[in-house]
């Protein structure tokens, strides 16, 4: 692992950067943007083209859309219409949520599908802190730092931790305190997933909440009682995961648990 890594990053210095998605020439933009650029705190996104600009092509840094209002005041689906102001979805009536609020940075089109693939399965761990660095913008838009005792990535099982080499979700947030500060901590040790679940791909959201159910439970080294919890994750499809996270944390005495995540996929 130790050698693939060094060997990915001596090829980056010595052939042409590329676009993840097109193959195209990437934007390469040098001078003060890309990873170690802070995300703003004035409610504007980071522009694409330069936080990626190692790994996109201009035009495919196009097609990135945020996730804004009208959107569901609890899970955070974007609503067809664009009219009107944020209310709960007729999903988050008919069945109330455990965790209090989600929001994500992007909706889940091809480019950044392909960005994710690459991160997850590919082992291009380089674009983790890029992509973070979105999910940071959109915390700092939507939550004080003192409403957040500590950041929780969602876990993976031992064995596809073992398989892949690292979690994802954690890659995307464990920069954040260098950052923002010390304002904030981030945990990955809070939870454990205690049960190796079927992929979630193709299934419907009962399907999802059945297969993870006691998945996963609360670190008996560690303590949340009373704590105010952020959920971190990479994609939002039904919100089964973080659901399922939110009421074993609730469950240990947690005081509220929300959930940020990088993309939902509408």
């Amino acid at each position: 692992m130790v050698r693939q890594r060094a060997g990915r990053a001596i090829l980056s210095v010595l052939l042409p950067l590329k676009c993840h998605v097109c193959g195209r020439p990437a934007v390469a933009v040098t001078t003060g943007t890309g990873a170690d650029r802070r995300p703003p705190r004035s409610g504007l996104r980071p522009k694409v083209d330069e936080i990626l600009s190692r790994h996109l092509c201009h035009d495919c840094a196009q097609t990135f859309m945020a996730v804004e209002s009208p959107m569901c005041e609890c899970c955070g689906k974007m609503f067809v219409s664009r009219q009107g102001g944020n209310h709960l979805c007729g999903e988050c009536l008919r069945q109330p949520r455990f965790f209090s609020r989600a929001r994500s940075a992007w909706v889940f089109d091809r480019c950044l599908a392909t960005l994710v693939h690459k991160l997850k399965y590919n082992g291009r761990i380089g674009l983790a802190k890029p992509l973070g660095i979105f999910m940071l913008a959109v915390l700092l838009d939507n939550w004080n730092l003192d409403e957040i005792d500590c950041v929780v990535p969602v876990p993976l099982h031992r064995k596809r931790m073992s398989r892949r080499g690292f979690n994802q979700s954690y890659m995307l947030s464990k920069f954040w305190p260098a950052m923002v500060g010390p304002g904030i901590a981030v945990d990955p040790t809070v939870l454990i997933r205690v049960r190796q679940t079927a992929s979630q791909t193709g299934l419907g959201r009962r399907e999802r909440a059945a297969n993870l159910k006691n998945a996963f439970r609360i670190n008996p080294g560690k303590e949340v009682a009373d704590l105010r919890l952020l959920l971190v994750d990479d994609v939002f499809t039904t919100g089964a995961t973080v659901n399922e996270c939110s009421k074993i944390l609730l469950k240990g005495g947690a005081s509220r648990v929300d959930v940020l995540t990088l993309a939902r996929t509408g």
